[in-house]
């Protein structure tokens, strides 16, 4: 019985903690989509809480397929300031890749940042998708309408040609996401702490568990 008990909790090790997400706003219901301009970031901001200090990753809900397939950058910011304004947020962690929404209504998608970043207890952060494409002349990206605390959620467009500087965000047209600038609810950008990035599938913990035991039955029959 003690076998299966340590396997059972093996197995559970391994398993994603899918009821995490820590860091999110949302309740996993899009509602509508956030319109933009073909040169724009979208970013959310969270207070590192412990024992969850460490970011490794980030989720974007990308609203249709429309943006499929279209080239874009994930961010992990900083702020220097550390006062939960985004102006002067400063990025550690970039990943260029591009949109992945095959889905007609979209999708999460899941970005691993080259490495993870260590925060204090109560340091702000940010994590977003900074988009150009002269082509493609507006942005869409998943909005959910609960409403998040004042300032958490934004989305900033820049003029002219060129991708706007995701360390310059204040230089851009910065548009809040708590009623206060004629636009509501969240935007569905998530943190990710090392344990919702980096668990294995679901076979690899079961051909793990297996060997255990197997390895727990040879060592008895001694």
């Amino acid at each position: 019985m003690r076998i299966l008990l340590s396997i059972a909790a093996l197995a559970a090790s391994f398993a994603p903690n899918s009821s995490a997400y820590v860091y999110k706003y949302d309740t996993d219901a899009p509602i509508f989509s956030t319109m933009g301009l073909s040169n724009h970031v979208i970013a959310v901001g969270y207070q590192a809480t412990s024992p969850h200090t460490m970011i490794s990753g980030m989720q974007f809900w990308n609203f249709s397929n429309v943006a499929n397939g279209h080239a874009a950058s994930f961010h992990l910011w900083s702020d220097p300031n550390n006062d939960g304004i985004i102006n002067n947020a400063q990025v550690i962690q970039t990943v260029n890749t591009t949109i992945n929404a095959p889905a007609p209504r979209g999708n999460w998608q899941t970005i691993v940042f080259p490495a993870t970043t260590a925060f204090a207890p109560g340091d702000w952060f940010y994590v977003g998708i900074s988009f150009y494409d002269p082509t493609f002349s507006y942005f869409l990206g998943g909005n959910d309408t609960t409403v998040a605390a004042n300032g958490l959620s934004w989305t900033i467009g820049f003029a002219g040609p060129g991708a706007g500087d995701p360390n310059n965000l204040g230089s851009g047209s910065i548009t809040r996401y708590d009623g206060s600038g004629g636009a509501n609810g969240v935007l569905m950008v998530r943190g990710l702490t090392p344990d919702e990035t980096s668990a294995p599938e679901p076979g690899t913990a079961a051909l793990a568990a297996a060997g255990i035991l197997v390895a727990l039955r040879l060592r008895a029959r001694r």
